[in-house]
């Protein structure tokens, strides 16, 4: 008997997410420009003023299914820990890119904040 083949609908359901989360992130798609400083200046700006904890909670949330799914495609063949390391490394690496990205687009922020609450949401969806 062979064994039964491996689904790849986690990895086909972690790249669909993936587009979404690149879509509300980067949209809208226009006006890109240079803003004269490093695309990681985020990283060294003061925490900002105001904190709206809608915009925590839909950060942290936003990046729970992503690493949920990223997590499940790793774990064929691996185990648990490492699969999850994977699925937070992974929340990190999207959030950090896309934060740099938005440096780059008028009318949306980057901040150290978002980092941090999409890379819990991550944690959270990896350990899930």
């Amino acid at each position: 008997m062979s064994a039964a083949p491996k689904s790849r609908l986690a990895l086909y359901l972690a790249l669909g997410y993936t587009l979404l989360i690149l879509y509300a992130s980067l949209s809208p798609f226009s006006g890109w420009r240079d803003p004269g400083q490093s695309a990681l200046h985020f990283l060294t700006e003061p925490w900002p003023r105001y904190v709206a904890a809608f915009d925590i909670v839909i950060n942290v949330l936003a990046y729970v299914p992503f690493a949920f799914l990223v997590t499940a495609s790793l774990l064929p063949g691996r185990r648990a820990l490492f699969a999850a390391i994977g699925g937070m490394v992974a929340g990190f690496a999207l959030s950090f890119a896309l934060e740099c990205a938005q440096s780059y687009l008028p009318g949306r922020i980057a901040n150290r904040l978002d980092l941090l609450a999409n890379t819990v949401g991550a944690a959270a969806g990896a350990l899930a």
